[in-house]
């Protein structure tokens, strides 16, 4: 059945229409991009008296990625593979890891970075307009104890979806060349962003526990730069239908879960370093189900920072 869905996403992406806001004549060829993550996680039970432990899901990961741009009708394509570990920083947490490997067929996701570049004409025709960007994708997962010790499952997910990017609002006329939306990007200085998606994944797993069907949406906004810092809210909906996880009164187990996250995105501040990323948020997450153990309210502190780098 996996191999046959797999097959089926692959087919209908190849056969997709790639989306025409871009110079094609001057996107060729393939980038490779290196990206080094931290990204801290801490949470905390609500209410504050519910549960005195922090709840660690703190990770720091490293990936290559190798990018196909969309050009002379070709639909863009991304592989990539990495690592994550999640080494418990607070008392009592478990330490775990990640090896992973991913294609991505449809919409190769570019950072807002890349989109406002336009000083650079290298990257002014990586620039994009609005438009709806359909996506597939496939990954498999090897989780391990520790630092890639004891092996304790394989996961193999398949995905679709759609993703909406608004970025008119960072664009300008180019004076000699027409319109944003014909030639993309005309300014180094983001305005109102906004991001909204929805996908649907399938993941397979060694643990028939662990296997389950995730629809999901996501919005996000993103403010104009303001003395060199831009904030952020984002929203997230997941649905997770487990295939063989039952409840304790013999359901099929069922969750939903809510996170709403405000920060303050501070790349800006760190943009002579190189390809920096720097945020800092909270975020309320609320989990629904019809297992009572796995329902949960809790807040997170999430200070993350990256550095990519192209070879």
């Amino acid at each position: 059945m996996m191999k046959i869905t797999v097959f089926g996403v692959v087919a209908l992406c190849m056969f997709a229409q790639p989306v025409l806001a871009q110079d094609k004549g001057s996107v060729k060829g393939w980038t490779a991009k290196g990206t080094f993550d931290l990204g801290i996680r801490l949470g905390k039970n609500l209410p504050l008296d519910a549960d005195p432990d922090l709840v660690d899901e703190s990770e720091l990961g490293a990936k290559i990625a190798f990018k196909r741009k969309s050009s002379n009708g070709l639909v863009p394509l991304q592989f990539s593979f990495g690592i994550t570990d999640s080494p418990g920083l607070v008392k009592g947490a478990d330490p775990a890891s990640t090896y992973f490997g991913r294609i991505t067929i449809g919409d190769a996701y570019l950072p807002l970075r890349e989109l406002t570049l336009a000083s650079d004409p290298t990257k002014s025709a990586t620039a994009v307009s609005d438009a709806i960007r359909p996506y597939a994708y496939y990954q498999y997962s090897s989780l391990h104890d520790g630092l890639l010790k004891k092996r304790q499952r394989e996961d193999n997910e398949v995905g679709v979806g759609l993703r909406y990017r608004d970025v008119v609002t960072i664009m300008a006329d180019r004076a000699m060349n027409g319109s944003a939306e014909e030639v993309g990007a005309a300014t180094n200085t983001p305005g109102w962003y906004w991001e909204a998606s929805g996908q649907i994944a399938r993941i397979w797993s060694s643990n028939p526990d662990k296997e389950k069907l995730v629809p999901q949406v996501k919005l996000s906004v993103y403010s104009p730069i303001i003395r060199r810092v831009r904030f952020f809210a984002k929203g997230q909906g997941d649905f997770s239908f487990y295939q063989s996880a039952l409840t304790p009164m013999g359901d099929d187990r069922q969750d939903q879960r809510l996170r709403v996250t405000a920060g303050v995105d501070l790349s800006s501040l760190v943009e002579d370093w190189g390809d920096v990323s720097l945020e800092i948020a909270g975020q309320f997450q609320r989990q629904w189900s019809n297992d009572p153990t796995a329902e949960s309210t809790r807040g997170y502190f999430l200070p993350s920072a990256s550095i990519s780098f192209e070879f």
